[in-house]
């Protein structure tokens, strides 16, 4: 037997969604309707909180990622670890300083640490610059006429170039590869490449007809947002990441004389007390250089270094 708990032609008063009707059917018959509503708003509350931690810290990681790689500007600044608790605690606390690692004799670049800080580093800029884009979107949003659709359309452009888009960039690069029996990455891997080809167009299929089907002219029922807005916003943002690669590829290096980014990454591995090997850090080192060749299809080609700092 199939117990269906909100009928398929149940009339939904005020704009109720399907929860709020789960909610008031089953906790609200035994218990209160508007306990029951209070009760499904602190699940969402809670279910949303955990969202977002764990949405601000994976993202505040990514932009330290990417700042390592040199490619935003001043790069060096958001690619820190700032372990901001610890340093708070000491100046509440004066709390002695924790000991300098020391060199490990029987391996190379391996440093163990007698004393390890309380508190991991956080990527606290990167953590600011995603705060400072977070702002931007909420602020954004204030102006939009009924306040129901703010969340609902920030997720929307979000999932539109973030999972639809890049899912088909990937989606495609692998069809374009696993395509080609005479490609060297059908040697590299041990994957049927048959396989690999036909999850690859489900996927190009599954993400595409979503990005395609935005732009058919069909505004939601009640919605206060035009139906133009979120692929708009969408296309515009991968347009303007294209101009930002374009800049940074060719017009920076013509700027700089003909000078290339050179990064640098070195892993800091130590030791713990139970004798495995952990990384505690890495030293990321960014300098603009110009190549000592004399066909490079710069003007003055041969000028001094930049270094970023």
């Amino acid at each position: 037997m199939i117990v269906v708990v909100v009928p398929q032609n149940g009339d939904f008063p005020d704009g109720d969604t399907v929860v709020e009707q789960f909610f008031r059917r089953t906790i609200g018959q035994a218990w209160n309707e508007r306990r029951a509503s209070q009760l499904m708003d602190a699940c969402l509350a809670v279910s949303s909180l955990g969202n977002v931690i764990v949405t601000t810290f994976t993202a505040a990681r990514v932009k330290q990622e990417i700042a390592k790689e040199g490619i935003l500007p001043f790069s060096l600044v958001f690619a820190k670890n700032v372990n901001i608790i610890e340093w708070v605690t000491k100046k509440l606390k004066r709390s002695k300083q924790v000991e300098e690692p020391v060199e490990h004799p029987p391996q190379e670049r391996v440093t163990t640490t007698p004393e390890r800080a309380g508190f991991e580093p956080i990527p606290l800029p990167a953590l600011v610059l995603h705060c400072g884009f977070s702002t931007i979107l909420i602020l954004a949003s204030i102006r939009i006429p009924q306040s129901r659709d703010a969340y609902p359309l920030l997720v929307e452009i979000y999932t539109y170039p973030i999972d639809a888009m890049v899912a088909i960039c990937l989606s495609f690069g692998m069809i374009w590869m696993r395509s080609r029996e005479t490609d060297e990455w059908n040697t590299y891997s041990t994957v049927n490449r048959w396989f690999s080809l036909i999850t690859a167009i489900i996927v190009f299929v599954a993400n595409a007809f979503p990005v395609a089907a935005l732009w058919i002219p069909e505004s939601a029922p009640g919605s206060s947002i035009p139906w133009y807005i979120v692929p708009t916003i969408g296309w515009t943002l991968v347009l303007a990441g294209f101009i930002y690669y374009m800049v940074f590829r060719f017009a920076v290096p013509l700027f700089l004389g003909g000078a290339i980014l050179e990064v640098k990454r070195d892993p800091v591995i130590g030791i713990d007390n139970e004798g495995h090997f952990v990384q505690h850090g890495e030293m990321v080192y960014q300098k603009w250089s110009v190549p000592e060749d004399e066909d490079i299809p710069y003007p003055n080609g041969h000028g001094d270094e930049v270094e970023l700092k």
